[in-house]
């Protein structure tokens, strides 16, 4: 950073696998303490995740991979169950779509929605957790939640709801006090 000036250097992947190896990938994951892995947690959220609820209100948050990076979600599992003590399972599953061999690491657990809430970035899934983590602490009724998560559900062979319904979510948010600043 020379005064006003910001250089950014950036790397362009031509492979599906943008480390060095999957050996790195794994040897990175294996080296994160607590932090770093609530972190990393979160950014996988953010790429290829899904956070949804149980009718018992028990949030559910899915990092869906395909078949090659299979040995990164059983590291990141490994890594969870051993440093947050936090159970999870891998599923496999076929991309109605394509056809495509898939893996989910499925995790069911409020303490881990609530320790990566605050690292998600992804607007729709920030949303969604958060909604959930106050519904949970009785801090939105059931119909409040109902209502304002309801809007944040996904439309099949229709576009984003990011697109088609962010401002009425934000609005809505907002009305509940989970947002403070909409602009």
């Amino acid at each position: 950073v020379d005064g006003d000036e910001v250089r950014i250097k950036t790397i362009i992947y031509t492979n599906n696998w943008p480390w060095k190896s999957k050996d790195f990938m794994i040897k990175q994951i294996a080296g994160f303490g607590q932090d770093e892995l609530i972190k990393f947690l979160a950014g996988a959220i953010d790429g290829d995740g899904y956070i949804t609820i149980t009718p018992s209100a028990r949030p559910i948050i899915y990092i869906t991979s395909g078949a090659d990076k299979y040995t990164w979600l059983k590291e990141l599992r490994r890594e969870i169950i051993n440093k947050l003590g936090i159970s999870c399972t891998i599923k496999s599953m076929r991309n109605t779509k394509t056809n495509e061999l898939m893996y989910s690491l499925e995790i069911r657990s409020d303490a881990i929605l609530r320790e990566v809430e605050p690292y998600l970035h992804h607007p729709i899934r920030k949303l969604r957790a958060r909604l959930i983590i106050e519904h949970l602490s009785g801090r939105l009724s059931h119909e409040q939640f109902s209502k304002a998560y309801e809007q944040t559900k996904y439309k099949i062979n229709q576009q984003d709801n990011k697109h088609n319904s962010a401002l009425y979510v934000a609005i809505h948010a907002s009305s509940l006090g989970l947002i403070s600043d909409i602009s």
